[in-house]
């Protein structure tokens, strides 16, 4: 938001505050409206149409051709093993629900659940490497900005 408006912060805050305010009371009003002319699970349907049409219209400013040097892995193992726990979790609070503390699936399915989604890490095997992150890009830009100038 600090590219929009410059250095202003005073300013980037108003027109955000703006922004969500605007958008909390327009949408409780039109949601009231589209569940009282049609029904509630229309309120469901109207996204549909407006999410690839948002897709469409932001896409070129938010795809951008970037070298391959800053690009960085997808940590895929990492990724199905948050599914995984998050899985497990919806899983074993529900049987949980149902089947009370002492089903021994729903405490195994929430121990897992924990194991997978707070110590995702290690068992993906991203311990290994270091990731990519700005921090360090930052650093080696400028230590390659150091270097030039000393030149």
């Amino acid at each position: 938001m600090l590219g929009v408006v410059g250095l202003h912060p005073e300013r980037a805050l108003g027109l955000n505050s703006v922004m969500m305010s605007t958008g909390f009371t327009s949408g409780a009003v039109l949601g009231g409206v589209l569940t009282d002319l049609m029904s509630w699970r229309w309120a469901f349907l109207v996204n549909v149409p407006i999410a690839p049409a948002a897709a469409v219209a932001v896409a070129p400013f938010v795809l951008t051709d970037t070298s391959p040097r800053d690009r960085t892995r997808l940590d895929l193992p990492g990724a199905a093993l948050v599914a995984s726990g998050l899985l497990a979790l919806v899983y074993g609070a529900t049987r949980l629900g149902e089947q009370g503390v002492r089903d021994r699936w729903a405490i195994g399915s929430l121990v897992a659940a924990a194991l997978l989604v707070a110590w995702p890490g290690p068992l993906s095997g991203l311990g290994r490497r270091r990731p990519a992150s700005p921090r360090r890009r930052a650093g080696r830009a400028m230590a390659g900005a150091v270097r030039k100038d000393r030149c």
